[in-house]
């Protein structure tokens, strides 16, 4: 079965189911699909798809443009998104469905974005597991080790 087309295709973006079973799809790349190196094309994009309704809601938009993210709802039902982002920062931003906004959550002890295709997340209650990604220490790289987040101290 088709569904009704999203206002900004993407691929490469992440997708979450919410409690109410609504869909959660932020990020990922919406034009310049060739494989050389490019951010040109990366959206900042959040949607959510009602089943029950066959209709995509634009959310608004992340801080960040991410292009393999990784998502997962939170305990507090706020969706909790990093990885992959063409700024600097690692940024980990936590979207709020009851109040249509973004906020920052702290910084990974590691760079998901460097590995992003390699790196999950799992909602564990009171917080979140986060595998995979690579941490640089003494100019050499190495797999990250798995870390959990607690919503409720707001720390890794």
């Amino acid at each position: 079965v088709e569904l009704q087309p999203m206002q900004h295709a993407c691929a490469k973006c992440a997708a979450t189911v919410l409690p109410c079973g609504d869909v959660f799809v932020v990020g990922g790349r919406n034009s310049n699909m060739s494989w050389r190196v490019s951010r040109e094309g990366v959206g900042r994009h959040a949607a959510v798809y009602s089943p029950e309704a066959d209709t995509w809601s634009a959310l608004p938009s992340m801080s960040v443009p991410r292009e393999v993210p990784a998502c997962t709802v939170l305990s507090s039902g706020k969706i909790a998104v990093f990885g992959d982002n063409c700024d600097d920062e690692d940024i980990v931003e936590a979207f709020d469905p009851k109040q249509r906004t973004w906020e920052r959550l702290p910084l990974l002890g590691f760079r998901a974005r460097d590995t992003p295709e390699a790196t999950h997340a799992a909602s564990v209650p009171g917080g979140l597991i986060v595998v995979g990604g690579t941490q640089r220490a003494r100019g050499k790289w190495s797999l990250a080790p798995a870390q959990l987040f607690d919503e409720v101290t707001g720390r890794w």
